[in-house]
């Protein structure tokens, strides 16, 4: 788990440790709201198992513009990052594995390991860079 990252942003043994340690593990059933349009983002989630849609309500329909399958870290990255309201909802497409972090955990893993803030938003863009096919 968390390999590809690793292998991005090699970094010692004890810092990766102590980063993947701060994730909780949540096996969830499909069709759980993981964020809602509108809540801020308080969360980042590592997807280890499923499929999880990203969609927003135009006019009372569900419009889906994204998946996330396994090995993917997700989150309403502007909300997360600056705690406004998320524009976008987040829900489980089939029962998932997910690894869930809170935003004061990454904060403090990228305070104690990059100490300039444009390395850390590096890294952040970096770890939730979006895929698309």
């Amino acid at each position: 788990m968390f390999e590809h990252i690793k292998n991005r942003f090699p970094l010692p043994k004890e810092k990766w440790r102590k980063f993947i340690g701060n994730f909780e593990r949540m096996e969830v059933p499909a069709k759980t709201l993981l964020l809602n349009e509108g809540e801020v983002s308080n969360n980042a989630f590592y997807l280890e198992k499923g499929i999880v849609r990203a969609w927003y309500n135009n006019d009372g329909k569900d419009v889906t513009f994204q998946f996330f399958l396994e090995n993917t870290m997700f989150s309403s990255l502007e909300s997360f990052k600056k705690g406004l309201p998320s524009m976008v909802s987040f829900e489980t497409v089939e029962p998932c594995i997910l690894y869930k972090i809170t935003k004061p955990d990454v904060e403090a893993f990228l305070e104690d390991v990059y100490e300039h803030p444009e390395l850390r938003t590096f890294f952040m863009d970096a770890l939730f860079e979006r895929i698309f096919d």
